[in-house]
C-alpha cells in the first residue's frame, strides 16, 4: 500500500476508488488506508472543477468507510435533490428525504433530512434534529467522494 502514499500515484488512487464504486471488488480496508489526510488532499487537487450542475443524476452509494460495502440500497437524486434508502435484496423499509444545498461551490456541502420511512403499506412522518451532511471533495462523470457526516468516507456511483 505504500505505492498508493506517493504523489506519483495519484491515478492508482483515483483508479483504484472509481474500482470500488464500480465493480465493488476493493477491500473496504485498502479505501480506508489510501482514505488518509495526505491522500485526501491530493485527491481535492486533482478533482476536476466541478459545480452544483456536474452532481445532476441519480447516484448510489456503494461504499462507506464506516460501514463498507452497503447492504442497502441509498439513491440521491440530484435531480430532485431526495434521498432515498431501501433494503436492497427485499423492499421492507423506504426512508425518503429532501435536501438542501449548504455550499453550491467547490467543495459542495448537501443535507439531507429523513422526512418519511414506510414499512409495507404504513408511513411514518417525522421531523429530524440531525440531518445527514455529504462535502463532495471529488466529483466526475463516474463516480464521486464525499465526507460524510458520520465521520466516514462515501463513494457514489453515477447510475443516471
Amino acid at each position: 500500500l505504500q505505492a498508493y502514499a506517493s504523489t506519483d500515484n495519484n491515478n492508482n488512487i483515483l483508479n483504484t476508488l472509481k474500482q470500488a464504486a464500480l465493480i465493488r471488488d476493493v477491500p473496504n480496508e485498502t479505501i480506508k488506508t489510501i482514505l488518509n489526510d495526505e491522500n485526501i488532499n491530493e485527491i481535492i487537487k486533482l478533482s476536476p472543477n466541478y459545480s452544483i450542475d456536474s452532481l445532476k443524476g441519480k447516484w448510489e452509494l456503494v461504499l462507506s468507510t464506516i460501514t463498507g460495502y452497503l447492504p442497502v440500497v441509498e439513491i440521491i437524486d440530484f435531480f430532485i435533490y431526495s434521498l432515498e434508502s431501501s433494503f436492497k435484496q427485499v423492499l421492507i423499509a423506504k426512508i425518503t428525504g429532501e435536501s438542501n444545498i449548504v455550499n453550491n461551490t467547490k467543495p459542495i456541502v448537501i443535507e439531507f433530512t429523513p422526512i418519511t420511512v414506510k414499512i409495507g403499506w404504513f408511513s411514518i412522518n417525522f421531523p429530524s434534529k440531525k440531518p445527514k451532511t455529504y462535502t463532495f471533495i471529488y466529483v466526475d462523470e463516474e463516480f464521486c467522494l464525499a465526507k460524510s457526516s458520520n465521520g466516514g468516507y462515501s463513494i457514489l456511483k453515477k447510475i443516471i
